[in-house]
């Protein structure tokens, strides 16, 4: 998350980018969702908050053993003196399908003190639908 919360800081949509999964890469056409993502906190200094209960993992061994890891986690984040949640789908392993690997999807909305907004209900719940069978898209989320 460190080298991350850096990019979000500097504004660097190519060290982001990087840091997905090729098939995120081809298939998610990032560079727009990059650069709305990283909009979001434009006067830099990003701060963020280790988890807490650790990321969710998901996990399944395919009938050939090969192993695919999926973690789901959800930071709090501050910059600019607004709060916001940063989600992550992110495949450290995949066997099964090895262009996968990497960043899959990421999604930010503002936080709120009850953290129950449309917006922070709409990442959730896009957060909760990613599978290690990867059939959610790949790609950047900003709920309206």
């Amino acid at each position: 998350m460190t080298g991350i919360v850096e990019e979000l800081d500097s504004g660097d949509d190519l060290g982001f980018e990087e840091r997905f999964g090729d098939r995120a890469r081809a298939d998610a056409g990032l560079k727009d969702g990059i650069d709305a993502l990283l909009g979001m906190f434009p006067d830099g200094e990003v701060a963020w908050e280790k988890l807490r209960d650790g990321p969710v993992i998901r996990q399944a061994t395919g009938d050939d053993g090969g192993q695919t890891v999926l973690m789901l986690s959800t930071y709090p984040v501050s910059s600019g003196g607004k709060g916001f949640w940063v989600a992550f789908a992110y495949f450290p392993v995949n066997e099964a399908d090895p262009s996968n690997e990497g960043i899959y999807a990421v999604g930010a909305a503002p936080r709120t003190a009850a953290g129950d907004s449309p917006q922070e209900r709409a990442l959730f719940a896009w957060l909760e639908s990613f599978d290690v069978a990867a059939t959610t898209p790949p790609g950047i989320f900003l709920p309206e």
